[in-house]
């Protein structure tokens, strides 16, 4: 073969062989070659839709009973509606801020967010279990909160919820609870608040009758019926609405416990030195 026409299979062959052995070397070097460009494209997400059930949350900033020693409290709203049977939800609650530990505020204020989120699901699931779809109009739960004390130790915040229920004989008022000790983010149990063993239960109960007795004067109730009512009771449950207040425990007692729905909601502070035989000298009541 002529050396001109040798010289051109070489050539033919080093340009077959180049893309491998660059391909080769680059691996060799850790680096791979950039792809090649590709059209891009928007993509539209699609829409999202929402059901009939709702929550909110805005914040409105308070001021806190006691600035400088205690977490700032704040003011939230959680809202819920549906239809068949209609119904509305409209709550304040509280949020805690600025406490020493974000690990105890984060827990206070998820125990606070559920409990409001619990009272208001008992709501809607009254309304759909004495309403039937053909009932006409909107049943509503409306609520707002009272600050009874917050310091660097404490937390204590009372609900109070109007519900009015289109089927039901009468709109009520239930009244409940949240305490919390600030350094775990624990809620207090009732019984935290007494002497292991104490019979502390017939204490509140005798306080509370004694109480209502002379609020309830004015209506003509009868002492020897308070003593009696089983909504006085000293049971866990008639006193499980009870506030950690300054130098006081406050009693609640929902619509409808004591005597009958037409008396209404009510409360009692009963002072710590009334109960200084039962008090837990480690408990909140005693540091309050």
């Amino acid at each position: 073969m002529p050396a001109a026409g040798a010289a051109n299979i070489v050539r033919v062959r080093l340009k077959v062989l180049a893309v491998p052995v660059l391909a080769v070397v680059l691996a060799a070097c850790g680096s791979k070659p950039a792809p090649a460009a590709s059209k891009t494209s928007s993509t539209t997400a699609a829409p999202t839709t929402t059901t009939s059930s709702t929550t909110t949350s805005s914040t409105t900033t308070t001021t806190s009973p006691q600035s400088g020693v205690a977490p700032s409290t704040a003011t939230a709203s959680y809202t819920r509606s549906g239809g068949n049977p209609s119904y509305s939800v409209t709550l304040s609650y509280p949020v805690l801020g600025g406490m020493a530990s974000t690990v105890a505020q984060a827990k206070i204020n998820s125990q606070i967010i559920a409990s409001v989120a619990g009272w208001a699901d008992s709501f809607v699931q009254n309304v759909s279990s004495i309403s039937g779809s053909s009932v006409q109009g909107n049943s509503t739960l409306t609520g707002a909160f009272k600050t009874v004390l917050v310091n660097s130790k404490v937390a204590s915040f009372q609900f109070v919820l109007n519900s009015d229920v289109v089927s039901a004989a009468q709109p009520s008022t239930n009244i409940y609870s949240l305490n919390f000790n600030l350094s775990n983010g624990a809620a207090y149990t009732l019984g935290d608040l007494f002497k292991a063993g104490s019979n502390y239960l017939t204490t509140l109960s005798q306080a509370a009758i004694a109480q209502l007795t002379a609020q309830l004067a004015a209506q003509h109730i009868p002492a020897a019926e308070l003593q009696n009512d089983p909504g006085l009771s000293p049971a866990p449950a008639n006193f499980a609405a009870f506030n950690i207040a300054s130098g006081a425990l406050v009693l609640g007692f929902s619509q409808g416990q004591v005597i009958g729905t037409a008396i209404g909601a009510l409360t009692v502070s009963i002072p710590d030195q009334a109960l200084s035989q039962v008090i837990s000298p480690n408990g909140p009541l005693g540091s309050s």
